[in-house]
């Protein structure tokens, strides 16, 4: 894994694997096979932000501090929206 900041945010995704979202890099931790692999990433500041499973398996990251934003993950399509 490539630590990329002091304040990521993890969260664990309903299949089990562990969703790391730092400043720059995004990685999912493969509980099947023990290895990180790289996902896409929002390239945003996440210090201070908090990660949450949604009922259908997809992440919300609403951003800390003065960021007035929200996104959420596709694990299975591996692609970020904005939320708000």
């Amino acid at each position: 894994i490539a630590l990329d900041d002091d304040d990521p945010v993890t969260v664990q995704l309903k299949n089990g694997n562990i969703l790391y979202v730092g400043n720059e890099v995004c990685q999912i931790y493969d509980l099947t096979v023990h290895k990180w692999r790289m996902v896409s990433s929002i390239k945003k500041n996440v210090s201070g932000s908090t990660a949450i499973i949604l009922n259908d398996g997809n992440v919300l990251l609403m951003l800390g501090g003065f960021q007035k934003e929200a996104y959420i993950y596709n694990p299975e399509t591996d692609i970020w929206t904005k939320s708000f």
